[in-house]
């Protein structure tokens, strides 16, 4: 029996609930009936930083956890306070560690959408013996407005000026602005150009550096459970985790054939721009001076 578990960082986004659990529902649903397989358990964990929920929002919930079955099964966690994206890691190390441990985590947005073969899969890749090595995996995580693929985060280290000349970017509101507006735009052109040569699936593994945010798969719970805490609210996950990967030797694998359809940060304009160029500007002059 493979047990997965799954963490899920809500905030005000329970509206992409139904399709982020739907379609994770949908992919276990395909890996049974494939070869009539009783193999696999999936622990789905919610943890919300809402605070405050709509009469919306609570029946969304009742009609996700009507999902459930014996081996499908939700909990449903409300955070102390917004703590941030990595800020519930603590807690999901605690019901990893408490509960049956999992064969494979997944860390991840809940803006998600599970391609139909992400299951079948991700139990493939977790059988062979050449990935046994492999602690982290990034799947491919096509964003829905582009079509561009998120992953490979970063295929090598970025150096020390890359970071300090993105942290100068992100003190300013106007340069931060523009370089956001540029990188949609090259997005999507990257997106429309990947979408109309060969389908992502078809690229061929290899190791990267680090693995985008918005979907971490580790392969090996005990690797999860020593995660260290990350102080800062949000963003510079994938560097955090990736700088503490490669201090104890640890390989990240990007496998296309994982497939993700990703929303884009729906619960990014519950915060305002302004504030998601500050949180990036903390994130970066903390992985700058952590990593001196």
């Amino acid at each position: 029996m493979t047990n997965i578990a799954v963490f899920a960082v809500l905030y005000l986004n329970h509206a992409d609930l139904d399709g982020f659990v739907g379609s994770l529902r949908d992919s276990a649903c395909q890996y049974i009936h494939e070869g009539c397989k009783t193999d696999l358990s999936i622990n789905v964990h919610l943890l919300d930083n809402s605070q405050n929920i709509s009469e919306d929002a609570c029946s969304t919930l009742s009609a996700v956890k009507a999902l459930q079955s014996e081996k499908f099964t939700i909990n449903y966690i409300s955070m102390p306070s917004n703590l941030g994206y990595l800020g519930p890691l603590g807690f999901a190390q605690k019901l990893a560690s408490s509960c049956i441990k999992p064969d494979i985590v997944i860390y991840c947005n809940c803006d998600l959408l599970f391609d139909l073969s992400f299951i079948s899969a991700l139990m493939a890749a977790s059988l062979k013996q050449s990935l046994r090595h492999v602690t982290l995996v990034a799947p491919s995580i096509i964003a829905m407005d582009s079509y561009y693929d998120k992953n490979p985060m970063y295929i090598r280290k970025p150096s020390r000026s890359k970071l300090k000349l993105l942290r100068a970017i992100y003190s300013n509101y106007i340069s931060a602005f523009t370089y956001e507006l540029f990188a949609k735009l090259r997005n999507i052109s990257v997106g429309n150009l990947r979408s109309n040569t060969r389908h992502v699936s078809q690229v061929p593994p290899f190791p990267i550096y680090a693995a985008h945010g918005a979907c971490f798969i580790f392969l090996s719970t005990s690797d999860f459970l020593s995660l260290p805490t990350y102080p800062i609210f949000l963003f510079g996950e994938e560097l955090f985790i990736a700088h503490y990967l490669e201090s104890l030797q640890l390989s990240t694998l990007y496998l296309p054939s994982l497939i993700l359809r990703d929303r884009s940060h729906s619960s990014l304009h519950f915060i305002g721009q302004k504030r998601v160029f500050r949180y990036m500007y903390e994130s970066l002059d903390y992985l700058i001076k952590s990593s001196a």
